[in-house]
């Protein structure tokens, strides 16, 4: 009898062990476990505080000239609709494989439609991997900063009012009047390099219509604007685009080059 009271004490005395030490380890992992859940939330919140810029703040970094590059991270298709003016394009599909031939001592302010917790890590990750310190992100993105009324380029919607009110027409009968009485025009073709030399307008300069804002320094202060397609539909477009830099009193060719030919006025090769 006593020994079997001995085998039962040495057996619990063993179950209470086997319970007491698999108690300390589920204790130790869920700490380790909560740590790494900490950190993994912490990381995110540090970098939210240290790298993000308000619109306001952006703003006025603009207004000073500093050396910094925009860089919109937001599909093409989305860029090309509306963007803030001068920033650079790359789909962060495709920000990996071209990070690594980007300057690692220039500062670049990152522009979103607006980063989760994840996305803001994984971004952060990726510029630190190649070398690259100075990063910010604008806050809230682009819709932040349309929403404190900051401009933007607009790729221009003909059946938006805003973009309407934006563009001032003239038909090809007008122009050619303005042409022969006003020596002040900047007449500008947005077709494409091979349609402008198959024929355009005496005196215009070819600027393809996407590449509108980047070569705006071409146009020269002081002149008159006028713009031209086959169509008019470009004109509308570029119409929007300059307005939204700050070109105001542009005129668009509203019935085109098309129709100018049609008219028999003159075309120069």
């Amino acid at each position: 009898m006593k020994k079997d009271q001995s085998v039962f004490v040495v057996t619990i005395g063993f179950i209470l062990i086997a319970a007491v030490t698999g108690l300390i380890l589920l204790r130790s992992g869920a700490k380790e476990k909560q740590v790494a859940i900490e950190k993994t939330e912490t990381v995110p919140e540090n970098i939210a505080s240290k790298k993000g810029i308000e619109s306001s703040e952006l703003f006025k970094m603009m207004l000073g000239n500093n050396n910094f590059i925009l860089l919109d991270i937001r599909s093409s298709e989305e860029f090309a609709k509306e963007h803030i003016q001068n920033s650079k394009n790359i789909p962060a599909s495709s920000l990996s494989a071209a990070i690594s031939s980007m300057e690692k001592n220039k500062t670049y302010v990152i522009i979103s439609s607006g980063l989760s917790s994840e996305e803001l890590g994984s971004l952060s990750d990726i510029f630190q991997k190649n070398g690259i310190e100075k990063y910010f992100y604008l806050t809230g993105g682009i819709v932040a900063w349309k929403k404190a009324y900051n401009p933007t380029v607009s790729e221009g919607d003909p059946t938006l009012f805003t973009d309407q009110a934006k563009v001032t027409y003239i038909k090809s009968d007008d122009l050619k009047k303005l042409i022969n009485s006003d020596q002040n025009l900047f007449i500008i073709d947005l077709r494409k390099s091979g349609q402008f030399n198959e024929g355009h307008l005496k005196n215009a300069t070819n600027i393809f219509l996407d590449n509108l804002e980047s070569e705006s320094g071409k146009i020269l202060p002081g002149r008159k604007i006028v713009l031209y397609d086959n169509d008019g539909l470009w004109a509308f477009k570029g119409a929007v685009k300059l307005y939204d830099l700050g070109f105001f009193g542009v005129l668009a060719l509203s019935d085109g080059l098309d129709a100018w030919k049609k008219k028999g006025f003159e075309i120069v090769k």
